[in-house]
């Protein structure tokens, strides 16, 4: 199976289905989530892995950081995550 930890996700089930995250840890058919925003690093979001869609995207600063365990603050994923959509949006 293709490394998942650090690449960017979207919601595809629940109240919060469209939302933009990034996945910080993998547990057997669970993935955690965090925006920076409303999921912070201190409570990531679990949620089943076949209810979200992952991008080939990885955020490679954050990947970086969860491979050799080094703090990850909520406004580096915000920012991240900011980007990204700037990007898939064309810049808007």
């Amino acid at each position: 199976m293709k490394k998942i930890v650090g690449r960017v996700a979207i919601s595809k089930k629940g109240h919060d289905k469209g939302s933009y995250y990034i996945i910080i840890k993998e547990e057997f058919n669970y993935v955690y989530l965090v925006d920076g925003k409303t999921r912070l690093m201190i409570k990531p979001k679990k949620k089943l892995l076949r209810h979200v869609q992952m991008s080939n995207y990885v955020i490679c600063e954050i990947d970086m950081k969860i491979e050799n365990n080094i703090e990850i603050f909520d406004f580096e994923v915000y920012e991240a995550l900011k980007k990204y959509k700037n990007t898939i949006q064309g810049g808007k």
